[in-house]
């Protein structure tokens, strides 16, 4: 499965756990997101998905990535935790590839604390996912007895406070994103034209989701002198979370 170097671990982490191999492609440096001419290059027969993430709220070239995946057969599954609210081409993310999962943990524009929710338009996704996913009386619910999958479950189901927690948030929602839609223009505002920062890229046709602002240091100084220098003048900048990429993370694990 083709994964992406630069995001949080557990964006990989579920290749590992089932057996599968992360190969990780380059990420394009202006949007941080997987570069498809890298992707490319590293098709094969084996390939069994493709798993982007749409970092910080900015979606990956799904135009590109949606072709790719078809023609080797592989599926397209995103991450989109970042990315509630993003719109490439007049779609919006959950309606490109064939999955698309979300987080509902905390900072998102809707929250539960925890827990997350995969839409797709698969049936064939949505049984196994869940299946997978949840108890066997949520399955007897579903199915009737002659149709229901035989499949053991892991019983990953949200805390249902977290999921009334979310559906509260979720009425609220449009309004969210206007609200940090306009922190994000009154940021670019104050900050002005300057020499030190440098933002990530737009794609062509997207209105990336309000989530984060991430900025890379276009001067010869440590970012954490440069981000120390800035609080103390007010500005709330910090150092970006992805402090080593994840394939060199993968190092071997000694046993007891």
């Amino acid at each position: 499965m083709i994964v992406t170097p630069y995001s949080w671990p557990q964006s990989v982490s579920p290749v590992l756990y089932t057996g599968a191999t992360p190969v990780f492609a380059d990420i394009d440096p202006l949007t941080f997101n997987l570069d498809p001419v890298s992707v490319s290059k590293l098709l094969s027969q084996r390939t069994r998905a493709i798993i982007p993430v749409h970092l910080f709220g900015h979606m990956a070239d799904m135009g590109k990535l949606v072709g790719m995946a078809e023609d080797c057969g592989a599926a397209l599954i995103s991450d989109a935790a970042h990315a509630l609210g993003g719109v490439l081409n007049g779609k919006p993310v959950g309606a490109w590839g064939d999955a698309v999962c979300f987080s509902l943990g905390r900072g998102k524009v809707i929250s539960g604390g925890e827990g997350g929710i995969l839409a797709t338009s698969n049936p064939e996704i949505y049984e196994k996912a869940v299946c997978l996913t949840q108890h066997e009386d949520r399955a007897k619910r579903i199915w009737p007895p002659s149709q229901r999958p035989e499949i053991f479950s892991l019983n990953y189901r949200m805390h249902p406070l977290a999921a009334v927690l979310a559906l509260a948030d979720l009425d609220l929602v449009q309004d969210a994103l206007r609200h940090r839609y306009s922190v994000f223009e009154a940021f670019w505002e104050g900050i002005g034209k300057q020499p030190f920062l440098s933002p990530q890229a737009f794609l062509e046709g997207e209105r990336p989701a309000a989530y984060g602002i991430p900025l890379t240091a276009t001067i010869n100084m440590k970012r954490e002198n440069l981000v120390g220098a800035a609080q103390v003048k007010g500005v709330p900048l910090r150092c970006g979370p992805v402090s080593k990429p994840l394939h060199l993370r993968l190092g071997k694990v000694d046993g007891p």
